[in-house]
């Protein structure tokens, strides 16, 4: 990537030289495992849209839920 932005010479020059380091995809999988974004359904923004909240609890433990209990 480097590279190509040099080539093109869209190298950004006010950020710091460590973006220029090459890493191995072992390197890349853990930097973006530590980087993963939390899952976020639709319906959490829709909630927070009217200050509204959810609670999501497990569906098959009856002690923790117990309004799935007949």
């Amino acid at each position: 990537m480097p590279d190509l932005l040099d080539e093109h010479d869209a190298a950004p020059t006010n950020w710091p030289l460590t973006w220029r380091q090459v890493k191995t995809v072992a390197q890349m999988r853990a930097q973006a495992a530590k980087h993963r974004p939390t899952t976020r359904f639709l319906v959490q923004d829709f909630a927070e849209e009217f200050d509204g909240s959810i609670i999501f609890s497990s569906v098959a433990h009856q002690e923790l839920n117990p309004n799935q209990m007949v």
